[in-house]
């Protein structure tokens, strides 16, 4: 088994034995051979998006769809009695979504943070004029309007909270300034948020992409893995300074191949 040479930081935990690796666990519903696949095999194979898809929800036979294996593992964390959050600092993604009503809804926010809702309002107590008029409720009021103004107070309120919640973080590591690094730095972040948001479980999704090589294969894997090798070093230093390191489990996907 080998290490590739410009993924020193990986090679050093797994020397540490801090890291495992699982091979050919890809998403085959049964054992099949060249003869049978087409026939047996209810996703498709050889489609990158088709297979990213299933890596997010490891759903075969579709017994919970629309869901994400994340957001059922949140909903699971959140039935044995601990409050879980669900983030994506790489766009709304399926694997975080869970079933209604019993997993927390995910949250979808920038590599660089979140920033302040309606810095400028035209009046200044816009916001209390907002959440007022959602606010009010009558006899005749709509169910469809009621849960409208029910779901953007709630959302004004969790976006207020986590907004003044990362103003009072601090990351000590140093990050290259690349796009990767900067959602694994907001991880880091968003971790420091945890007691704020009352979770003591948080599912985080981050994502890097490329990888799909047609040419130039060696030097294009070798520039992937250089940006993956420069995000992970202060990854792991920050969440060590933050003491959490030993809380923390790092799981990475690849659709095939």
């Amino acid at each position: 088994f080998g290490i590739h040479s410009r993924l020193p930081v990986l090679k050093s935990l797994y020397d540490q034995n801090e890291t495992l690796f699982v091979a050919n666990a890809g998403v085959l519903a049964k054992p099949v051979d060249v003869s049978n696949y087409r026939g047996e095999t209810p996703v498709q194979l050889f489609a990158h998006n088709a297979m990213t898809r299933e890596t997010k929800t490891i759903d075969v036979y579709e017994e919970f769809k629309g869901t994400g294996v994340l957001g059922r593992l949140s909903a699971a964390v959140n039935n044995k009695y601990q409050t879980s959050s669900a983030f994506s600092i790489s766009g709304n993604q399926i694997v975080l979504i869970g079933q209604p009503g019993v997993a927390t809804p995910s949250i979808a926010l920038s590599r660089l943070g979140l920033p302040e809702f309606n810095p400028q309002p035209s009046a200044v107590n816009m916001t209390d004029v907002m959440k007022n008029i959602n606010g009010a409720t009558l006899p005749t009021s709509g169910y469809m309007s009621e849960t409208w103004s029910s779901n953007l107070i709630d959302s004004l309120a969790s976006h207020d909270l986590l907004y003044n919640a990362l103003e009072q973080t601090t990351v000590t590591a140093t990050f290259p300034g690349e796009g990767f690094a900067d959602q694994l730095k907001m991880v880091t972040r968003l971790m420091q948020t945890r007691n704020d948001r009352g979770s003591n479980v948080d599912l985080f999704y981050v994502q890097l992409g490329g990888f799909d090589t047609h040419g130039s294969v060696k030097e294009n894997l070798e520039a992937r893995f250089d940006i993956l090798n420069a995000a992970l070093g202060p990854f792991i230093e920050e969440v060590k300074n933050l003491n959490l390191w030993d809380n923390v489990v790092v799981a990475q996907f690849s659709e095939f191949a």
